[in-house]
C-alpha cells in the first residue's frame, strides 16, 4: 500500500523537486543563521547573517508557501497518519515563527526597540519547527518500502534534495563570510603629531590628565618582554617590585625600570630593556590616539528613536557644553600662554576629553581641540566608553571606545538606516557594550565631580 502511494504521489519527484529543494534549502539557511545569531561572538559576519537572514526571511515567503500549500494537496488525502501529524505541527510553527519575524523586522526597521517577547516567540518556534521538520523528515525516510527500484530512486532523489538543502546554506553563509572580508569601516586617525609634546613620558601620552585608554594588551606585552629580559629566575621579584612600584602615578616604562633596578638588572639588560621602550613608544605614537568619530555623533544617539528623551536633556546640559564653556576656553587659553599646551590636558580630561584623547592638546593646534570635540563636550560615547574609574585623582578614569555595528560610522541615509536596523535588531552588543553597572555608581561621575590637586 506504501509502494502504490508513493508511486502515485510520485515520491521521487517531489524530493527532485527544485521548489522542494529551494523552500527547504531558505528553511535551513535561516535556522543556522538563528542559531548563529544566538550563539556566535558578536563580529561583521553574525551581523551580516542578521541582514540576510531578514532579507532571506522575506523573500521565502512565496516559495516556502506555495511549497506548503502543493505538498499538503498532494498527501492531504487519507487517515490521519503520525507523518501528516508531525507535518502540520511543523507547518503551524513555521507559520507562528514567519509572523513573529516580521513583526520584529518592521520593529527593527520603525524602532525604537524590538519586543522581547516577540523575539523569545520567534526563537522558540524556529527551534521547534527544525526540529519537528527534522523529525517528519527522519520518519519518511527509515520508512519501510519494499520495492528495490523506488528504493533506488527515493535514495537519487534524496540526494538531490540534500545538495539542494546543503549548497543554498553554504552559498549564503559564503556570501556573508565574504561581506565581512570585502568590509571595512572608514580608515581611523590613531597616531599622534609628530611635534607632539611627550614631557610626561612616551607611555602616558594624555598626562598631567590620569585620564587614560585601555592599553592593557601593549602593557602585558612590554611586562612579557621585560620578564624575558630580567630572567625567568627573577621573576617573582620582578613582579613583587613591579606592583609596589604601581602605587606611584608614573607611567609603565617607570614601574618597569624600577623594578628592573629592585631586582638588580646589569646593564646589558637595562640596554635591551631601553631598545623595548622605544619599540613599544613607537606603537604608542602610531596607535595611542582615539579618532574623534568614535567619541562624537550624539545626535546619532537622539536620531535614531531610540534615545531621544535623554539626548535632548544632554543638548542643553552642563555636559554638553563642558569644552564650550567660556571659563574653562579662557582657562585653558591662560594655560597654555603661561605654562605649555601639555598642561591644558590636565583640564582637558574632565572638560574636553574628545580633543584630549585626540592628541589636540599640543603647540601645533592653536585651538587646542577637535571638530566634534569642542562641540559635544562630554558627549554620549565618552561617558559610556568609560570601563573604570578612581576617586582619587583628576579624571582618573579609563575609557575604551567600543566595537562599533556595521556601517555605523559611514556617512549617508543608507548607512544609517542598516546600522540602526542593526543595533535594534541584534542589541545585545549594544546594551552589553554601553550599559555597564559601573554607570549606577557614585564612583563613576566622582572620577571628574570632585576637587582634587594631585602633586
Amino acid at each position: 500500500m506504501q509502494d502504490k502511494q508513493a508511486t502515485r504521489i510520485d515520491a521521487v519527484g517531489e524530493w527532485r523537486s527544485s521548489l522542494t529543494g529551494l523552500a527547504s534549502g531558505l528553511l535551513l539557511y535561516e535556522t543556522v543563521t538563528g542559531l548563529a545569531i544566538l550563539l556566535l561572538p558578536f563580529s561583521p559576519f553574525n551581523q551580516f547573517n542578521v541582514l540576510l537572514h531578514t532579507a532571506l526571511g522575506i523573500a521565502m515567503l512565496l516559495p516556502v508557501v506555495w511549497y506548503c500549500w502543493r505538498h499538503w494537496v498532494a498527501r492531504r488525502k487519507g487517515n490521519l497518519s503520525h507523518y501528516q501529524l508531525l507535518g502540520y505541527v511543523s507547518v503551524g510553527l513555521l507559520a507562528v515563527c514567519i509572523a513573529s519575524g516580521l513583526v520584529l523586522t518592521w520593529q527593527g526597521i520603525v524602532g525604537p526597540v524590538i519586543g522581547r517577547a516577540w523575539d523569545l516567540v520567534h526563537l522558540i518556534t524556529g527551534v521547534a519547527m527544525a526540529i519537528f521538520v527534522v523529525i517528519h523528515l527522519v520518519s519518511i525516510v527509515i520508512r519501510k518500502v519494499n520495492n528495490p527500484d523506488m528504493i533506488t530512486a527515493l535514495r537519487r532523489g534524496r540526494r538531490v534534495y540534500y545538495t539542494w538543502c546543503i549548497a543554498m546554506t553554504a552559498v549564503f553563509l559564503g556570501g556573508a563570510a565574504l561581506w565581512a572580508v570585502g568590509y571595512s569601516d572608514p580608515p581611523m586617525r590613531t597616531s599622534f603629531a609628530r611635534e607632539y609634546d611627550w614631557q610626561y613620558g612616551e607611555d602616558r601620552p594624555f598626562a598631567p590628565s590620569l585620564a587614560r585608554t585601555d592599553t592593557t594588551a601593549w602593557e602585558d606585552r612590554v611586562r612579557k618582554s621585560a620578564i624575558d629580559i630580567v630572567g625567568s629566575d627573577k621573576k617573582a621579584a620582578f613582579l613583587a617590585s613591579y606592583e609596589e612600584a604601581r602605587v606611584e602615578p608614573v607611567g609603565l616604562f617607570s614601574h618597569i625600570r624600577t623594578a628592573a633596578g629592585a631586582v638588580d638588572a646589569d646593564e646589558n639588560a637595562l640596554a635591551k630593556l631601553d631598545t623595548v621602550f622605544e619599540e613599544a613608544a613607537g606603537w604608542m605614537q602610531e596607535h595611542g590616539a582615539v579618532d574623534p568619530r568614535l567619541l562624537t555623533d550624539s545626535a546619532g544617539c537622539g536620531s535614531s528613536g531610540c534615545h531621544s528623551d535623554i539626548y535632548a536633556e544632554w543638548l542643553p546640559s552642563a555636559h554638553r557644553y563642558s569644552s564650550l564653556d567660556d571659563m574653562f576656553q579662557r582657562v585653558q587659553t591662560l594655560m597654555a600662554e603661561e605654562t605649555s599646551p601639555a598642561h591644558t590636558r590636565y583640564c582637558g580630561g574632565c572638560h574636553d576629553p574628545i580633543s584630549l584623547f585626540a592628541g589636540a592638546k599640543n603647540s601645533a593646534n592653536h585651538t587646542l581641540g577637535v571638530a566634534g570635540g569642542i562641540d559635544e563636550g562630554s558627549s554620549c560615547l565618552v561617558c559610556h566608553s568609560i570601563v573604570q574609574t578612581d576617586v582619587q585623582g583628576n579624571a582618573d578614569y579609563t575609557l575604551q571606545p567600543q566595537q562599533r555595528y556595521a556601517y555605523e560610522l559611514h556617512d549617508g541615509p543608507a548607512a544609517k538606516f542598516v546600522s540602526d536596523f542593526l543595533i535594534r535588531s541584534y542589541p545585545q552588543h549594544h546594551i552589553s557594550a554601553y550599559s555597564r553597572p559601573l554607570y549606577k555608581t557614585p564612583e563613576f561621575c566622582a572620577a571628574c565631580h570632585k576637587q582634587y590637586l594631585d602633586k
